[in-house]
């Protein structure tokens, strides 16, 4: 019984230590393009207290800005109010749903969330398509464009080598008589949707490398030359080390016969 009750004093004594800490946030349902995204956070503490936590914000398709551990001493009964602030909603960003939160690190651990939307302009997929990246002189080139959005307005502008333009309707095939490097720039929109821009190039030359009139047995025949050639320069060279051979052999000979003759004299 003694023991129950030593249990139940020091239950009430933690109890009574533990900091009541309430934390509220408000954060706008959603933002646009060209809103300041940002959210309001509230602490309150039933006791002077040091709080240790991170604000946040977290998005799937834009960047994060780097946490940051942040500090503040409340006193108690008293509120603390502050702003967390992120970035500017850009045109290029994706519809998607974010999330505000506020984490407490210390000296209990809680973490606040709320959810908002951002609300831009959905993007759709689009490709320019044409046969190839380098086309001969007068050869027809067929463009068409890819994408998975229908009923698109697309302004497509050919830039000539020498800088002069011309508009042109997809799909369409033309022929071009100028050599050089040309360029295509098209823009492709629709109402309720980002417009997409880009750039492609290719190029024209005057003629195909002519490959052929190139013969596999030229080459064969040519490389079977170089190899006959080659073994009778061997044979040469055989034949001449053994004609230097020969004459060193009849040297040698004709001085041991001088030798061996003036011995005997």
């Amino acid at each position: 019984m003694f023991k129950i009750r030593i249990l139940f004093f020091v239950f009430i004594f933690l109890v009574g230590n533990v900091t009541a800490l309430n934390v509220s946030l408000d954060v706008s349902n959603s933002f646009s393009s060209g809103e300041l995204i940002l959210f309001n956070y509230t602490f309150f503490s039933d006791q002077n207290v040091e709080i240790m936590y991170i604000p946040s914000i977290f998005c799937s398709e834009k960047m994060v800005a780097p946490l940051e551990n942040k500090k503040v001493n409340l006193e108690i009964n008293q509120l603390y109010t502050a702003v967390y602030t992120d970035q500017v909603v850009e045109d290029w960003f994706q519809p998607q749903t974010c999330a505000a939160s506020v984490q407490i690190l210390s000296p209990i651990r809680k973490t606040v969330s709320k959810n908002f939307s951002i609300i831009t302009d959905p993007s759709f997929s689009f490709d320019l398509i044409f046969d190839k990246k380098v086309f001969v002189q007068g050869e027809e080139i067929n463009l068409d464009y890819i994408s998975d959005t229908e009923d698109l307005s697309i302004m497509l502008t050919l830039i000539y080598p020498d800088k002069k333009t011309k508009a042109i309707t997809l799909p369409k095939s033309i022929k071009v008589s100028q050599i050089g490097t040309y360029e295509l720039d098209v823009m492709a929109s629709k109402e309720g949707y980002k417009t997409i821009t880009k750039k492609e190039q290719f190029g024209v030359i005057k003629e195909q490398a002519n490959l052929k009139n190139y013969s596999f047995a030229n080459e064969s025949k040519d490389f079977n030359d170089s190899k006959e050639g080659f073994r009778e320069n061997q044979k040469d060279s055989i034949k001449t080390e053994e004609l230097v051979f020969l004459f060193f052999l009849i040297l040698l000979g004709i001085i041991l016969v001088y030798f061996l003759h003036k011995s005997r004299d």
